[in-house]
């Protein structure tokens, strides 16, 4: 059924509820965010899919609409899947609702049927898409003479709808060609094998092996869903001679639920393993509590205990009147409790244990492995490394919340982007306003926050190394607005303005002091200079930019706007190189991902990697350099992308290039082997977006620096990548399971 979708700002959900009232009394659907999704931190895929398949986009427009991040970026993806917009006046003046809706449901009846089958062809493009590009979702027959159309005319669809029916077409006729030659075979000898029963035995391989990697991965969720324990004895049972990716992920999925290390019985008598709880280590209450605060917030129950509302309190302890976040139980909370550094929210309910960033409102962590019921009560160890769970019958289980983050600093700034620096040794974080915060990369020790930009810019944007190893370039916007470009030296603090192109207004830097070349774009050209001398060597015109890298080969790798575009320029070239695409069953397509943006690059030894905007399933993109020709890889990092995250800018590769990490916005770090985008852990311990990361010289941890100002060291974990390695831990786990009684 057709629907509309409205775009409003949070402040006017009480006037959009009464429009929408309006509306569906006219038998109109209407779909609208009720939920208030938080845009840039977990930004929901339901919301584009919504956009996507609607009829009709109503933009109800105010200042606040204006101001607001969520509401432009859903007017962009109207514009971008060329859905028809209806825009409403709700300033100051009053709005007549009864008018607002008759006039919305006249448009609304009043739109070419055209459109609606425009919509049908982008969801199932999108469908195709991320579902791996599969030949069984391409369309067919009805579907496909509707489609078709539409693809004759210029600006009416995206390139990945143009793309899906291409494929669907160019299947059709592999198909037509098929079974005209396994006629001709029958008819003159019935004995050849044809192309057309070649063809089709190819995909339907394909299709069993798919099916095959869908039953098992259907299997393995449904036993993880039931409990951890059954999700590691599943993973256990799959092949381990396995070369796909769903088996090692599947038990690396298994791995990362987080499970009790210790356990008492009921009266304090330890468990079969000998393990115990330290009843002097954690602090039970008497009774479950419906109230707590910490670093800057208070939250406190509502009286069903199915909600938690959080609001901000002032360095006087004075709270704010209206909630800034709503945390939604799936069960009544029988105690909620802070973290001793105030800034994690625990809450166990009959149905588990959670850990919230109070701030955000946002779940980073769920405790599982160990039954609850109702009564049960929480205490955290003093130095926070801990939490405790006691049930009423006395009994209680420990678990290890954060075991491969530590938080080295809280410094309170904003951070954009980072780098590493004194040759590996030191990275340095770039923050909004200009400041430096410089890091021990062994350690994420604070060394230091260099200031010397902070008088010079208004707004800092993005870094790079200098020549020196103490050097770093910036690139932000000085007081008028004008960007401007600096290099800061991080022994003499000092910072000095760069001379650039005079019709160059730089937003992006990317240096290779080992190439000796300096990459710089304003978004719609690029210019390469000599980092020594400053002289312009030659101009990339004709590509958009959202992301730069730069190779010690002096190749420039450019991360393009709407759709996750990713090319390569060789050195002496002023025009992308052709690449090849990586087939998927058998059809090769480089088309753009719906929405997608690469917001940060990374260049290891044969791959280039990108990660931004709108990448929560097939939109991580990859380079790869066979025998001195290039691939663009897409689809295959799907497992490596968090399905909350949907976007990403942070990413770095190891020292000796053989590791990417990527920091996504719901605070997930995730690694990816680079020989072969082969993924590896996944580390969600805090909830805070991921800016920047930096790794150690030796490779075994990254610095990651957060949204809020936080620094943490986070351990690599090597043996992910081996399968091997991880039934070993696998077992490891069901046997202390066994031994704790939890199994």
């Amino acid at each position: 059924m057709a629907y509309l979708f409205i775009s409003y700002p949070r402040r006017q959900a009480e006037v959009v509820t009464r429009l929408q009232a309006l509306l569906e009394a006219r038998s109109i659907e209407v779909w609208r965010d009720t939920e208030q999704l938080r845009f840039g931190t977990a930004w929901d895929s339901r919301v584009t899919a919504a956009i996507r398949g609607a009829a009709m986009v109503v933009l109800f427009q105010s200042e606040d609409w204006f101001a607001s991040g969520p509401c432009r970026s859903e007017a962009d993806q109207a514009r971008y899947y060329h859905r028809p917009i209806v825009t409403l006046s709700a300033h100051d003046e009053a709005l007549d609702l009864e008018a607002a809706a008759a006039f919305v449901a006249g448009r609304f009846a009043a739109r070419p049927p055209e459109g609606d089958v425009v919509a049908d062809l982008e969801v199932q493009a999108a469908q195709w898409a991320e579902g791996g590009r599969r030949v069984r979702d391409l369309a067919r027959r009805k579907n496909l003479r509707r489609f078709v159309p539409l693809t004759s005319r210029a600006d009416t669809v995206t390139e990945l709808a143009e793309d899906f029916v291409r494929q669907s077409r160019r299947w059709r006729r592999i198909v037509r060609l098929a079974l005209a030659t396994l006629a001709v075979g029958v008819i003159t000898s019935g004995a050849f094998v044809t192309l057309g029963a070649y063809q089709t035995a190819r995909v339907d391989e394909a299709d069993r092996a798919n099916a095959a990697l869908l039953a098992q991965r259907a299997t393995f969720e449904a036993a993880l869903a039931a409990s951890p324990y059954a999700g590691a004895e599943a993973a256990l049972a799959e092949d381990a001679s396995s070369d796909g990716y769903t088996t090692l992920v599947d038990a690396q999925q298994a791995l990362e639920r987080c499970v009790p290390v210790a356990c008492m019985a009921g009266g304090g008598a330890p468990t079969a393993s000998g393990a115990t709880v330290d009843a002097e280590a954690f602090a039970f209450p008497e009774a479950g509590r419906a109230e707590a605060s910490g670093a800057g917030w208070y939250a406190t129950s509502s009286p069903n205990r199915r909600n938690l509302y959080v609001k901000r309190t002032d360095a006087a302890g004075a709270v704010s009147a209206a909630p800034t976040a709503t945390v939604a139980l799936d069960a009544p909370c029988d105690d909620i409790v802070a973290s001793p550094d105030g800034r994690t929210l625990a809450v166990v309910t009959a149905r588990g244990v959670e850990l919230f960033d109070p701030k955000l409102g946002t779940c980073f962590t769920e405790l599982t492995g160990a039954p609850t019921s109702k009564g049960c009560v929480l205490a955290w160890s003093a130095d926070g490394e801990r939490l405790a769970m006691r049930a009423p019958d006395g009994s209680a289980a420990v678990w290890e919340p954060h075991p491969r983050t530590t938080v080295t600093a809280h410094t309170g700034l904003w951070f954009m982007d980072g780098v590493s620096a004194v040759g590996g040794a030191q990275a340095a974080f770039l923050a909004r306003d200009g400041s430096l915060a410089v890091v021990d990369a062994t350690t994420g020790e604070l060394l230091g926050t260099e200031t010397c930009l902070v008088d010079t810019l208004t707004l800092a944007t993005d870094i790079a190394p200098g020549i020196s190893a103490n050097e770093v370039y910036v690139v932000g916007a000085d007081a008028e607005g004008a960007p401007l470009l600096c290099l800061v030296d991080l022994t003499a603090h000092t910072a000095q303005p760069v001379a650039v192109p005079e019709d160059l207004a730089p937003l992006y830097v990317a240096t290779s002091p080992e190439a000796g070349i300096m990459a710089l774009s304003d978004g719609a050209q690029t210019v390469v200079l000599d980092l020594a001398s400053g002289e312009e060597e030659r101009r990339i015109a004709g590509v958009s930019v959202s992301a730069l890298a730069v190779d010690v080969e002096g190749r420039v790798f450019i991360g393009s706007l709407g759709g996750g575009g990713l090319s390569v320029v060789e050195p002496g070239s002023i025009v992308p190189s052709k690449t090849a695409a990586v087939g998927i069953d058998g059809v090769s397509s480089t088309s753009p991902t719906p929405g997608a943006s690469p917001r940060a690059l990374a260049v290891g030894a044969t791959h280039a990697v990108s990660v931004g905007d709108g990448f929560a399933e097939n939109g991580s993109l990859a380079l790869t350099n066979v025998d001195g020709s290039w691939r663009l890889t897409t689809g295959y990092l799907a497992f490596w992308t968090p399905t909350q995250a949907q976007q990403a800018r942070a990413l770095a590769v190891s020292p000796d290039g053989s590791v990417f990490a990527a920091g996504f916005s719901d605070g997930t770090v995730a690694f990816l082997r680079e020989s072969d985008l082969c993924p590896g852990s996944t580390v969600r311990e805090q909830a805070s977006e991921v800016r920047a990361l930096a790794f150690s010289p030796d490779g075994s941890a990254v610095i990651a620096a957060m949204r809020d100002g936080t620094i943490a060291r986070i351990t690599v974990d090597e043996g992910a990548f081996d399968i091997a390695t991880l039934h070993e831990r696998l077992q490891q786990r069901l046997d202390t399971a066994r031994a704790l009684g939890l199994r």
